[in-house]
């Protein structure tokens, strides 16, 4: 299968790595962004993997190809 997923973003805490996926933000009833008490704007999935071993083996997948394309991408 060839897939191409844009606008993913690529996460680090706690030791842990991972990539997230396509979002967009979520729209009140008037047409404004819908924020949390925070004031962060929510968001609703566009793509998800329905268990967490898949999501897991994708972002290890999706991690090692980004590292091998550019080593340093984690350094400090």
């Amino acid at each position: 299968m060839h897939l191409r997923i844009r606008e993913g973003t690529v996460h680090e805490s706690h030791g842990k790595r991972w990539i997230g996926l396509p979002a967009k933000p979520q729209i009140t009833r008037d047409g404004q962004v819908r924020r949390d008490e925070r004031h962060k704007t929510l968001y609703a999935p566009v793509i998800e993997f329905l268990d967490k071993p898949t999501r897991d083996a994708f972002s290890q997948r999706a991690i090692a190809a980004l590292l091998e394309t550019y080593p340093n991408a984690f350094a400090e």
